[in-house]
């Protein structure tokens, strides 16, 4: 037979002397430490490091609102980038502004869209204070990867889509390194008779582009501000198609607080504009 396991009893001598020390301990009172002695030394903490090194972190942020915070944030740098680069533009073509030559601004997509809407408003508050008419606005996806052939038909299409514009147009884009992206609707602008300017905010100073002239900020450090900021402006272009598409990478909050700060930042290259008249 089995021998059944038996535990100490409260009567057995180990379970006596382990109650006796389980006494002891609840009557045993600790010293207090002295305060003074746990109080922490601050003499050598620079508090302004300490700021710097949290303000640093580069831990993720703990919600969708904190990431739309900091994405507005670097909305702000790239339109106070944008806004320098716009400006010398608007410099160089103010006898043309103030004679109200530009009646329609057409947009390189993508990353034109935004310096684009930038110098659309700006021009349209000019001219609405010198009682001009206000421009209009088109917006022409660009074309960089097409090869002769497709070229060939997207400026077919592309002098059919501006046929109706009169005056001058100012052609707007950011970033061109050979300008051949806009090969196309230059072209297709030839066909349709109209003459144009080009500006770009980052591009090969005094380019020839299909006998249109280019101008370009003549400060050095001019760069592309708006570049794959798909979630900014909204759209991507298919080199193949006329017009941009929607991007997947689009932000509808970040699409309107852009639109504002575009607003915004041409309501004061304007006032600038109009007080040097002055």
């Amino acid at each position: 037979m089995e021998r059944e396991r038996t535990f100490p009893s409260e009567t057995s001598e180990d379970n006596t002397e382990i109650s006796g020390i389980f006494r002891q301990a609840k009557t045993m009172q600790l010293p207090k430490p002295d305060e003074e002695s746990v109080q922490m030394d601050t003499s050598d903490l620079d508090i302004a490091k300490v700021r710097e090194f949290l303000s640093q972190r580069t831990s993720e942020p703990e919600s969708g609102e904190e990431l739309k915070t900091q994405e507005q944030r670097k909305i702000d740098r790239a339109f106070e980038k944008a806004s320098r680069s716009v400006w010398e533009i608007l410099e160089q073509l103010r006898p043309e502004i103030e004679a109200g030559e530009f009646e329609t601004i057409i947009g390189d997509d993508a990353s034109g869209r935004l310096t684009s809407l930038i110098i659309y408003r700006a021009l349209s508050e000019i001219y609405h204070e010198k009682g001009l008419k206000e421009p209009d606005i088109k917006f022409f996806a660009g074309s960089r990867l097409l090869g002769p052939i497709k070229s060939y038909f997207k400026s077919n299409r592309i002098a059919k889509a501006t046929a109706n514009i009169t005056g001058k147009a100012l052609v707007v884009s950011e970033l061109l390194v050979s300008g051949s992206g806009l090969i196309p609707l230059l072209r297709g602008l030839k066909k349709s008779g109209i003459e144009a300017t080009v500006v770009a905010t980052m591009g090969p100073k005094g380019a020839d582009l299909e006998g249109y002239q280019l101008i370009t900020p003549s400060h050095e450090g001019s760069s592309a501000a708006f570049a794959h900021s798909y979630a900014w402006h909204g759209v991507e272009k298919d080199h193949n198609n006329l017009y941009a598409n929607r991007s997947t990478l689009a932000e509808p909050q970040l699409m309107r607080y852009s639109r504002d700060k575009a607003n915004e930042t041409a309501k004061i290259l304007a006032e600038k504009f109009m007080s040097d008249i002055e």
